[in-house]
């Protein structure tokens, strides 16, 4: 099936549920006038060690999420032992969202690494064009599950990849290599767990760092306004500031994944940085703009003191994992504040 069977198919299954759709993607095969394709170099590294990756299991996997901008439809795609991606795509504005998947270390005790992380990578597919490049794109990932990512432009490489796996292509593609937006929003030169006593917080088994008073539900809270008002209880340390920042959220494979079975609670992934407020000497934000009715976004508060900042304050639930019964089936995973908006 083509991408506009996808889309179709996806488009038909939503207005069916009222659900977001999640749709497979696979490897562009020949060129097409109607689309372009869009293709990329990914590079997992895990604990300094760069991994094979395979499209059969959870083993070394790697799923990446991308949609159209302004579509419910998510787009899924894993990435094989090739390391490249070529994906098959209309006209039109498109945003990768994040990826997922599981790094396994074999021997006497397996393991598996999280290789899930944000991604936003912006880009626009323009009619009449053969090919377009995105970039070298490498993840980092630690067993600590702290993650890193960054995007080179190794664009004479690409040229030749593109040119052996489609040799009928008249041009070479464009270079549409971005620069990546960082993990983490704002400022800073360091970072300290919020939990370590120096921001003056009580931390509880349940919500780490900072509590939020409105909403006062630390996850799936309805708020009254599109402009919604939030607010915490301050610091026990004068002086301190804060920054809060809301992110759009979105459902995927990874959210069901992830789902906590034992509370039915779902675990939202964060998607586009719509607010952000830095330096904040009180405890109350309000966005400068105005988010989509009947919606999930994921906020957060963290601490600053001049160019130190604490992690984000999360809420800690149990969450059921793919994995041998015994060994990782079950852990304690940090999760993001979230609210829903009014209907209307």
């Amino acid at each position: 099936m083509n991408i506009l069977g996808y889309w179709l198919a996806a488009i038909i299954s939503i207005a069916l549920t009222g659900c977001t759709g999640v749709v497979q993607l696979e490897t562009a095969q020949t060129l097409s006038a109607e689309q372009a394709i869009v293709f990329a170099k990914v590079n997992v590294i895990v604990e300094g060690k760069q991994i094979k990756l395979s499209t059969s299991g959870l083993e070394n996997s790697l799923t990446i999420e991308f949609r159209r901008v302004g579509s419910p439809v998510i787009m899924e795609y894993k990435v094989d032992e090739n390391e490249y991606f070529y994906w098959p795509l209309p006209p039109g504005e498109y945003e990768i969202l994040g990826v997922y998947g599981f790094s396994t270390e074999t021997g006497w005790l397996s393991r598996q690494i999280s290789l899930a992380q944000p991604l936003w990578i912006p880009f626009i597919v323009e009619a009449k064009v053969e090919g377009l490049y995105l970039g070298e794109i490498t993840l980092k990932s630690h067993k600590n599950q702290s993650s890193n990512q960054r995007i080179n432009d190794n664009y004479s490489e690409a040229v030749k990849e593109f040119h052996r796996r489609y040799p009928g292509a008249s041009k070479d593609p464009l270079n549409r290599v971005v620069k990546l937006r960082p993990l983490d929003p704002g400022t800073y030169s360091r970072v300290s767990y919020i939990c370590n006593g120096d921001w003056g917080v009580s931390c509880s088994s349940t919500n780490i760092g900072l509590s939020p008073t409105s909403p006062d539900r630390l996850q799936n809270a309805r708020v009254t306004s599109t402009r919604p008002t939030l607010r915490w209880l301050p610091s026990s340390i004068p002086g301190i500031k804060y920054d809060v920042v809301i992110y759009e959220a979105y459902d995927s494979t990874w959210r069901k994944i992830n789902l906590d079975r034992l509370t039915g609670k779902r675990r939202w992934r964060r998607g586009q940085l719509l607010a952000y407020g830095q330096g904040l000497t009180e405890t109350a934000f309000t966005p400068d703009v105005s988010l989509k009715p009947g919606t999930t976004y994921l906020w957060s508060i963290r601490l600053r003191r001049g160019e130190t900042i604490s992690t984000w304050s999360q809420v800690k639930r149990t969450l059921s994992h793919p994995g041998t019964f015994w060994s990782h089936s079950v852990k304690r995973r940090e999760m993001w504040f979230n609210f829903i908006t009014p209907d209307k």
